[in-house]
């Protein structure tokens, strides 16, 4: 997989100073799980932060990083096709080394930090694009199976109640899990209805 950090450092936009914001070009995921990329990228962040000591870190369906209930961090995909050729992008940023009091008192309430927890930067930069990289040949090797298996474990949406939009539809249920696809399934009024999470 070839995987290139096309931007680090302080975001000029809308993420405080002391975060880690960066994108990696990605052109070698298997044909028929190229829309479960955020997924994947999903596994790949929970595998480095947990491999440097942030063990609680869970998924919030499909693409938010937590700890406990509040957000630390997310992930964005974008991807393109022409003819046989297709690449992608995976935009994953982290409140790495931002301190909560630089948030507004209304995103404080609900974010998290890794600046208490002395995790360098550049470092868990280092860790993430490793992470995504061995993740994309986990799943050449061995489907997604792996990488839902992670999510499952560390499924922060389960057993929440959750408002989707769907079809120009809202439904209103519990989350009840991710499925074998990687799809999250809602029970709505007693009967399952599964949601895709395709990119």
């Amino acid at each position: 997989a070839a995987l290139v950090a096309i931007a680090l450092g302080l975001s000029a936009w809308a993420s405080p100073a002391g975060g880690l914001y960066f994108s990696a070009g990605v052109d070698s995921i298997p044909i028929g799980v190229r829309d479960r990329l955020a997924l994947i990228a999903a596994a790949a962040a929970l595998s480095a932060l947990g491999s440097v000591g942030v063990a609680s870190a869970g998924i919030w369906w499909p693409n938010d990083l937590m700890v406990g209930d509040r957000k630390l961090g997310g992930i964005l995909c974008e991807s393109i096709a022409l003819g046989q050729a297709w690449a992608a992008v995976v935009g994953i940023g982290i409140n790495a080394q931002t301190p909560l009091e630089a948030l507004s008192p209304e995103l404080r309430g609900r974010a998290a930090s890794l600046a208490d927890r002395g995790v360098n930067a550049e470092r868990l930069l280092e860790v993430m694009l490793r992470a995504l990289e061995g993740t994309i040949e986990q799943v050449h090797r061995e489907g997604l199976v792996p990488v839902l298996k992670l999510l499952s474990a560390h499924d922060t949406l389960r057993g929440q109640s959750v408002t989707l939009e769907a079809d120009g539809r809202h439904f209103a249920g519990v989350a009840a899990g991710i499925d074998d696809r990687g799809d999250l399934r809602l029970k709505v009024d007693g009967e399952m209805v599964t949601f895709p999470a395709a990119t």
